[in-house]
């Protein structure tokens, strides 16, 4: 599994050498440190990262150092399905693109599958096999990417090719025309107020009884302890 954040999934305190050590020592808690060492060497290099680093901190590395050492992390135990979490989200476009190519590379070289979970619809056009899209936690619609591309069914997978921009017509003609569902609107419009319902009366199954009562001293004892100094005088 290759996390969102690379920052936040690594161990701030704990050197790349020892979690790496440590991922592997779960799953096969018998392996020699020898083999530990060099299969950590080997991983690093084949995601493009110095060995050297084996002793660096996460903070010492760059964003896409980090994102490369979750990959790296993520191979250690040899797996047959990789799941990678908006992988390349908090990364600029150029590194996006060296993480990407590497990911591909590697997934040709070691023969695993990927899962790629993504809001960039674009991206996976260009990286997939296949692409499951989801509403509300449900697959609504599986196609290869290019059937996806050009023969989407379902109108949310429509609107979301809609939503990034065309780099052909005229100057200026940043949105592509012609894909927005009208029909998807009013489902848009249905799921926002069957949403809003189910807020509400979730609020109202749960707000506590009565009002609730103020916290530290009322108003008027308030009022009262204002008015004693004048008395005492």
């Amino acid at each position: 599994m290759v996390f969102q954040g690379a920052m936040n999934a690594l161990n701030p305190v704990i050197s790349v050498r020892k979690q790496l050590r440590d991922t592997i020592l779960a799953h096969r808690p018998r392996t020699p440190r020898k083999e530990i060492e060099a299969r950590s060497v080997d991983v690093l290099e084949r995601v493009g990262v110095d060995p050297a680093r084996l002793s660096s901190f996460p903070h010492e590395l760059s964003g896409g150092m980090r994102q490369r050492v979750m990959i790296a992390m993520a191979m250690l135990l040899e797996p047959q399905v990789m799941i990678m979490d908006e992988p390349t989200t908090a990364l600029d476009v150029v590194v996006q693109r060296d993480i990407l190519r590497e990911i591909v590379r590697l997934k040709d070289e070691l023969d695993f599958a990927v899962i790629f979970i993504t809001h960039d619809l674009p991206l996976l056009l260009e990286i997939s096999d296949r692409i499951a899209v989801m509403l509300k936690g449900e697959i609504i619609e599986l196609e290869t990417a290019d059937q996806l591309f050009r023969h989407a069914r379902h109108p949310y997978t429509r609107t979301l090719l809609s939503s990034f921009p065309s780099l052909s017509g005229e100057r200026g003609d940043f949105i592509r025309t012609g894909v927005l569902d009208a029909q998807f609107d009013d489902v848009l419009a249905q799921e926002a107020g069957a949403l809003v319902e189910e807020v509400a009366a979730y609020v109202h199954e749960h707000e506590p009884d009565g009002e609730p009562e103020p916290e530290g001293p009322s108003p008027d004892a308030s009022a009262e302890s204002a008015e004693s100094p004048e008395e005492d005088r």
